[in-house]
C-alpha cells in the first residue's frame, strides 16, 4: 500500500530507535486505511478469524512479530493498525500523532501516560475490548 510507505517517509520512519514498532506500523496502516472503503472485518480477516475462535492476543505485537518469517505477520499488522485506530477514535487523530511523536522522545510507558493518561496494561485492556467489539 503506497500510502503506508509514504507515511513512513513523512514520519521519518521513526529512526529514533525508541518508537515501538506496533506504533510505527500501526500509524502507517491507520493512514493507509483511513479513507479506504474497506470494512474492518475484511481488512483484518486473519485476526478476525482468531478472535472469533476465542484467541484474543494478550499483548500488542512486539518487534519479532513483524519479522518476515513470523507466522502471524498479517495479524501483527492488523493488531497494530487496530490499536492506532482505537486510539484515534477514542482520543482523536491529533492525539495519535502526539503519541507517535512522544514515543520517540521518551519510553513507551512515559509517552502513553503523558499523552493518553494510561499505562501499557490499561491500553492493552482497552485494545483487547476494542478487538472483541470490532471483530466478533
Amino acid at each position: 500500500m503506497l500510502t503506508h510507505e509514504l507515511t513512513h517517509v513523512a514520519t521519518g520512519g521513526a529512526r529514533d530507535g525508541r518508537t515501538p514498532l506496533w506504533l510505527i506500523e500501526g500509524l502507517a496502516d491507520y493512514v493507509g486505511y483511513r479513507d479506504a472503503k474497506v470494512a474492518v472485518r475484511d481488512a483484518a480477516g486473519e485476526l478476525r478469524r482468531e478472535v472469533a475462535a476465542g484467541r484474543l492476543p494478550d499483548a500488542l505485537p512486539g518487534p519479532a512479530a513483524f519479522d518476515g518469517g513470523s507466522g502471524r505477520l498479517s495479524q501483527a499488522y492488523q493488531e497494530a493498525w487496530l490499536a492506532c485506530r482505537m486510539i484515534a477514535q477514542r482520543y482523536g487523530e491529533a492525539t495519535l500523532v502526539r503519541l507517535y511523536r512522544a514515543a520517540g522522545r521518551a519510553s513507551e510507558d512515559a509517552a502513553l501516560r503523558a499523552v493518553l493518561g494510561v499505562d501499557r496494561a490499561r491500553l492493552t485492556a482497552l485494545w483487547r475490548a476494542y478487538l472483541r467489539r470490532e471483530l466478533r
